[in-house]
């Protein structure tokens, strides 16, 4: 149930108002449950593109992470609206990969294929490190950038990043490897078994 003084505050006329409650009415669920904004489903999307993680106390990283997977998974639109927003304002003087906390951009991966293409091509060239959070665990949609033109094969290779979700090795001498990327004068698979991503039988599989 969703308390009938935070539907007041969704529909407030501050955005930053808004925003917050939105953010606080998810962020309070625990994490084993499910949850929903129900029947105040269009006030609270209208909402939460408003939000401030700078500017909202209380709003952890690893909050920012949990409430950049729901809207992924459930309301991918509205997402991608919120990025957007928050690049466009961001502060001229700073860094624009700064607009969303860490655990958001690495939570992008769970962005539907069909959302991942427009944020890219806005704004591949000026975030730093986009295509890597697009990517994240995502081969498929890694495949689908190189078919479309959206990534270069070595520009492919550079979204690996080990500390984070990401591809299988194996995966990835699958795509790239048959598309001329040499894993033996790659740095990212330089340090790998280069036989055993390489063999005949795991590329052909």
């Amino acid at each position: 149930m969703i308390p009938a003084r935070s539907t007041e505050l969704l529909t407030r006329p501050s955005p930053a108002t808004r925003g917050a409650v939105a953010a606080a009415m998810f962020t309070k669920v625990n994490l084993e449950q499910a949850w929903s904004p129900a029947e105040f489903e269009s006030q609270w999307l209208e909402s939460i593109v408003h939000l401030d993680p700078d500017g909202t106390p209380g709003f952890a990283d690893y909050e920012a992470g949990r409430l950049t997977q729901f809207p992924a998974t459930n309301y991918p639109a509205t997402l991608v609206g919120w990025t957007q927003s928050r690049i466009e304002n961001a502060p001229p003087a700073g860094h624009l990969y700064q607009a969303l906390p860490h655990a958001a951009w690495q939570n992008m991966y769970y962005l539907p294929h069909e959302s991942k293409d427009e944020p890219w091509r806005q704004f591949g060239e000026s975030v730093y490190r986009i295509d890597e959070y697009l990517v994240g665990a995502d081969i498929d949609w890694l495949e689908h950038a190189l078919d479309e033109g959206l990534l270069a094969a070595d520009e492919a290779l550079s979204t690996f990043n080990a500390l984070g979700p990401h591809p299988t090795i194996e995966q990835l001498a699958r795509l790239l490897v048959p598309r001329g990327v040499d894993p033996s004068t790659s740095p990212g698979l330089r340090s790998w078994d280069l036989g055993a991503v390489t063999s005949p039988h795991i590329l052909a599989s």
